[in-house]
C-alpha cells in the first residue's frame, strides 16, 4: 500500500510540473525566476514570498548551456543574479580569424592595425588594415603578401578588399609615370616595351629608355645624350649599362660646370680640376668656395666670403669649416636682409627680426608700413604705419584692414 501511494505522488508530480527547471511557456527556472525564451524574466516568488511580478527583460539576451544570461552589449549575468566579468574579445575565434580582438563579446571590433595584422584575414585575403571597425585591405602591399595574391592573382587593393591588377592600374600608376611600369605582366605591373620606358621620368632623367625583361635600362647613346644627367653632369655617352662621360667637350658645358666648377674628365666623370674651375663657377661668386680641393670647390678664405653675392644679400660673410657662414652681428647688419626685411639681429646662427627697431628702419616699413615686429616677422602694427607708408601716399593704402593685417583703403 504504501509503495502505490509513493508511485501516485510521483505521477501527480510529473503531470503537474513536468521536467525540472522548465516552465510551460518554454522558459527556464532559474533560483524561483523564470526566464522566457525572448529573455524576459519572471519572479515565482521562490524564496521571498512574493510571485509573479515581471522583472525588466534583458534585451536580445540569450540563456546559454550553463545558465548564464549574455546580453546584446556582451554583458554577463549568472542564474544567481551575480554579474560576470566580461569575456575578452581576444579569447574568441573572430579575434585570429577576422582580427575583432577589441571591445567585449557582442560588441568585438577591429580597435587597431595590430589587430589586424595578427589574423587569418590578413595572410589569407591582405586585410591588414584597421577601418571603422573592421579589417580591410588598405594597402596593395598587403595584398601583395598575401595568399589571394599567390593564388588567385588578387595583389591590387582597392575599396577595401584585394581584386586583380589590371592593364588599366598600370597605366595609372605612380610607378609608370615615374619607371615605365605601365603594362600588365605576369601578374605585375611591368616595362613592357621601349614606348613604356621613353615617356616615364627615368627616361628623361638618367637616360634608361629601353625595356629590358620588364624593367628600364640604359641601352643606347641616344638615351644618355638626350637625358638630364647629360646636359646636368655631363654623362652622355653609353657603356656598360649607364651613362658616363667619355669627352673633355661634355664636362665643359654641362651645368655643373657653370655651378659647382666640375669641368674636367677624370674616370668617366666630371670633377674640379683646379682653382680656375671654381672661380668662374657660381659656387666662388655666389658663396665664396673659390679653392679646389678633393674634387670639389671649398672656401679658404674671409677675403672670398665678403665679396660673394650672398655676403650682401644675406650675411654670409665670415669663414667657417671651408664654407661662408653667418657669423655675427655685423655680417646681419650689414645684409640686403637687414635692409629690406628688418632682418638685422644675430641669433641662432641666423639673420633674424631682433624688435620693433629692426622693422622701423626697413624698406618694407617705408614703403608697405611692415613696422612692428611680430613672430620673427614685420608686419603692419597699426593704420599709424600706413598712414606713414609709400603705400599711403601713393595708392591712398593708407587704414589697416582687419582681413588680412596689411595696409588698404580706409572706406
Amino acid at each position: 500500500m504504501v509503495r502505490i501511494l509513493m508511485v501516485f505522488a510521483v505521477l501527480l508530480w510529473v503531470a503537474g510540473c513536468g521536467t525540472p527547471g522548465a516552465t510551460p511557456g518554454g522558459g527556464l527556472l532559474l533560483g524561483g525566476d523564470v526566464v522566457g525564451g525572448d529573455g524576459a524574466t519572471v519572479d515565482t516568488g521562490g524564496g521571498d514570498g512574493a510571485g509573479g511580478d515581471a522583472i525588466s527583460p534583458l534585451p536580445d539576451g540569450q540563456v546559454t548551456s550553463d545558465s548564464v544570461i549574455v546580453g546584446a552589449d556582451g554583458a554577463r549575468t549568472a542564474a544567481d543574479g551575480n554579474i560576470l566579468p566580461p569575456i575578452s574579445c581576444a579569447t574568441e575565434s573572430e579575434c585570429a580569424q577576422e582580427g575583432l580582438c577589441t571591445g567585449k563579446i557582442g560588441s568585438c571590433m577591429a580597435g587597431s592595425d595590430a589587430d589586424c595584422k595578427g589574423s587569418i584575414a590578413c595572410t589569407t585575403s591582405g586585410r591588414c588594415t584597421a577601418e571603422n571597425g573592421a579589417c580591410v585591405a588598405g594597402k596593395d602591399a598587403d595584398c601583395a603578401q598575401s595568399k589571394v595574391c599567390a593564388t588567385k592573382s588578387r595583389c591590387l587593393a582597392k575599396q577595401g578588399v584585394c581584386v586583380q591588377l589590371t592593364g588599366a592600374d598600370c597605366q595609372a600608376g605612380l610607378a609608370c609615370a615615374s619607371d615605365g611600369f605601365c603594362s600588365l605582366i605576369n601578374n605585375k605591373c611591368a616595362a613592357g616595351s621601349d614606348t613604356d620606358c621613353q615617356l616615364a621620368a627615368v627616361c628623361a632623367s638618367v637616360g634608361a629608355c629601353t625595356a629590358k625583361a620588364g624593367v628600364c635600362v640604359v641601352a643606347t647613346e641616344a638615351g644618355c645624350e638626350q637625358s638630364l644627367a647629360c646636359k646636368s653632369s655631363g654623362l652622355c655617352s653609353h657603356a656598360d649599362g649607364k651613362c658616363i662621360a667619355t669627352l673633355p667637350d661634355h664636362c665643359k658645358k654641362a651645368e655643373a660646370c657653370i655651378q659647382t666648377g666640375n669641368c674636367v674628365l677624370e674616370n668617366k666623370a666630371c670633377v674640379v680640376g683646379s682653382d680656375a674651375d671654381c672661380v668662374p663657377a657660381n659656387t666662388c661668386t655666389e658663396w665664396g668656395k673659390c679653392t679646389a680641393k678633393d674634387g670639389k670647390c671649398i672656401a679658404t678664405s674671409e677675403s672670398a666670403c665678403k665679396v660673394a653675392l650672398n655676403c650682401g644679400k644675406h650675411g654670409w660673410c665670415t669663414l667657417k669649416d671651408d664654407a661662408c657662414v653667418i657669423g655675427s652681428q655685423a655680417d646681419c647688419s650689414a645684409s640686403g636682409d637687414c635692409s629690406e626685411k628688418g632682418w638685422c639681429s644675430f641669433g641662432n646662427n641666423q639673420c633674424q627680426v631682433g624688435g620693433d627697431a629692426d622693422c622701423k628702419g626697413s624698406s618694407g616699413c617705408k614703403k608697405l608700413g611692415l613696422c612692428k615686429a611680430e613672430n620673427d616677422q614685420c608686419v603692419v602694427g597699426s593704420s599709424a604705419d600706413c598712414a606713414q607708408s609709400e603705400a599711403c601716399s601713393a595708392k591712398g593704402f593708407c587704414c589697416l584692414s582687419s582681413k588680412d593685417a596689411s595696409c588698404s583703403s580706409c572706406t
